[in-house]
């Protein structure tokens, strides 16, 4: 039988031990729950709760299609002092849609990936018959749960839903009224081969279709470099603060400072591995880099996580003080959101964050290529606690104001608005 685990975290000095277990401040650590429960009687020592059961893929594609709001008892308290707690009841629209949305393969949970998946899941809720077509049929079983299979069903839908260029493409054949969902510059994206790049700028202007923006940055973009037509744009993404909310229960200096790593061109992480450098430089070994990423990564940071799950996302935003962010391509990034739900003060660049992060307030913007600037920033929280305190406080209520479900009603109200629907 395997021994029972916990995560809990050191928020004192770092700690060694019985010379087998050491703890460095403000990092959460998993270990058996005899040595965790022993740990947990001195003072600075606390439990890291992991919510939710996300081992398998199968259960990280149900909850980011269908989540669930569920709160550890040890959390409660705090999460519902934060956050008011969520509506039970969820209105049902008076006009009725039927929605086929195309979707790649589900082997990864990328952001885009997430942000489809919040929005079919409040579409259906609002009582419009929700139906997918995955072009891999992989873990086509779990959304099956809860949405219909067009393959299977067949039934022509009032609308279809291309939600990438490959995806644009495939549907053409398909019945229904087109829309594209519009989250990236794909054409633009340095790391597609020539040929793909062609196949994208050829998705975003197909005739008969419009097309639907996640911020108003893209449709200006599409609009004059593609020739888009825009049916209307969402003003940026929202976050699930049930699934990114603080995970340690103060707002103390963690001394530490998180990433997301992208190996592709222009997702930034060398500029934030030589900000790293530079904070470490300052504020000497005792200061921790920590990063994750989808691959199997061997740099220059003290702590990297693979492939973490919702859960383990929270509890790095919450043992860091700041989030870096170099990149130069994004439609409306989720990290820096999720990183204010979880107490955390994003430093990024400005690509598509002007919906929701105000410099100086809840966040910091700094320019593009610009390591020195990301660390000066970056300083400027640690050494200033009032500073801190302030732009979290400020980040909890950006983020608070930006549910799923505002979102999803934003998306419903330009296909309504463009299509009609059966009033019911």
């Amino acid at each position: 039988m395997q021994e029972e685990q916990m995560t809990i975290v050191n928020q004192g000095k770092a700690v060694e031990i019985w010379g087998t277990y050491r703890f460095p401040p403000n990092e959460p650590q998993t270990v058996p729950a005899k040595v965790a429960k022993a740990l947990l009687q001195k003072p600075t020592f606390a439990v890291v709760s992991p919510r939710f059961d996300l081992d398998d893929m199968a259960s990280r594609i149900e909850h980011c299609f269908w989540p669930e709001v569920k709160i550890d008892p040890e959390l409660i308290t705090f999460t519902e002092e934060t956050f008011p707690a969520p509506k039970q009841q969820f209105k049902k629209s008076r006009r009725k849609l039927s929605i086929l949305w195309v979707i790649m393969a589900l082997h990864e949970l990328p952001g885009g990936t997430r942000v489809i998946g919040r929005i079919m899941h409040y579409l259906k809720r609002r009582g419009h018959k929700v139906s997918f077509l995955l072009l891999d049929s992989y873990m086509a079983d779990v959304l099956e749960k809860h949405y219909i299979n067009w393959e299977k069903d067949n039934e022509p839908p009032d609308v279809v839903i291309g939600t990438y260029f490959k995806t644009m493409l495939a549907a053409q054949a398909l019945p229904g009224k087109k829309v594209g969902f519009i989250q990236g510059d794909e054409p633009a994206w340095p790391w597609l081969a020539p040929e793909e790049i062609g196949k994208a700028k050829e998705a975003f202007s197909l005739p008969d279709w419009d097309y639907i923006t996640v911020a108003p940055h893209l449709a200006a973009k599409c609009k004059e470099a593609y020739g888009s037509s825009i049916w209307g744009t969402l003003h940026g993404n929202g976050v699930d603060c049930f699934d990114f909310s603080p995970r340690i229960n103060d707002f103390k200096l963690r001394n530490a400072a998180f990433t997301i790593i992208r190996q592709a061109p222009a997702k930034g992480w060398p500029v934030v591995e030589q900000a790293f450098a530079i904070l470490k430089s300052k504020l000497g070994p005792n200061f921790r880099t920590m990063a994750c990423g989808f691959d199997a990564f061997a740099g220059s940071v003290d702590s990297y996580t693979t492939r973490p799950t919702v859960p383990m996302m929270a509890t790095l935003y919450s043992s860091a003080d700041v989030y870096l962010s170099a990149s130069e391509y994004e439609g409306s990034p989720l990290p820096p959101l999720e990183a204010m739900a979880c107490g955390c003060i994003p430093i990024v660049t400005p690509i598509g964050t002007e919906e929701y992060l105000q410099d100086g307030v809840n966040g910091f913007i700094v320019d593009y290529n610009s390591p020195e600037q990301m660390a000066e920033r970056a300083l400027e929280i640690i050494d200033n606690p009032s500073l801190k305190i302030k732009m979290i406080y400020n980040g909890l209520r950006t983020a608070h104001d930006r549910p799923w479900d505002k979102v999803a009603l934003e998306f419903e109200s330009i296909l309504l608005k463009n299509i009609g629907g059966k009033r019911q």
